[in-house]
């Protein structure tokens, strides 16, 4: 059931805590289940994730999130890849509430977050084909830096990817 945006009331994003790691893997399934062609991870590794392992990714990343009437509805995912680059892994807003301006709210306490323990870049990974959001993340200054040619999605299948950078500098 799609929930009414006006009759909601949306909080400001703020970071999921280890107590709703079971909303965390709630709007992580309808993510992946309405894009997969957009996560990395299936709906079925999605699925059997355990309760460790949600919290062991609350612990090593920041998970920025939107909730209304105790539901996560949007979220960004910000951490810090094996290479030390910081990156937002997997960003999604549920489709009942698209358009109302969530991602960019999560994108700037994002920013705000990066800037205040130092971060001067973030990257991000796009699949082309998504033109929304190819150009929201333009909106917000990010610039397509590297192409991947095939990489393996959510739906099985081999997709093109964008890795998109921004300065903080420039914000």
């Amino acid at each position: 059931m799609k929930e009414s945006f006006e009759n909601s009331s949306l909080s400001e994003p703020r970071l999921v805590i280890p107590a709703e790691w079971g909303k965390l893997k709630d709007i992580r399934i309808r993510a992946v289940t309405d894009s997969p062609q957009a996560f990395g991870d299936t709906l079925a590794e999605t699925e059997e994730r355990t309760e460790s392992m949600w919290l062991e990714w609350i612990q090593n990343a920041k998970i920025y999130v939107i909730e209304s009437s105790d539901r996560f509805v949007a979220l960004a995912i910000f951490k810090q890849d094996i290479d030390g680059v910081w990156m937002i892994n997997g960003a999604w807003t549920d489709p009942a509430f698209r358009q109302k301006g969530l991602s960019k709210k999560l994108f700037e306490q994002i920013f705000k977050g990066a800037k205040e323990f130092g971060v001067t870049t973030i990257e991000l990974g796009v699949n082309p084909i998504q033109e929304e959001a190819v150009n929201f993340y333009k909106s917000l200054g990010f610039e397509v830096v590297n192409h991947h040619s095939n990489e393996r999605m959510g739906d099985g299948k081999e997709h093109p990817q964008d890795v998109m950078r921004i300065s903080l500098d420039q914000t």
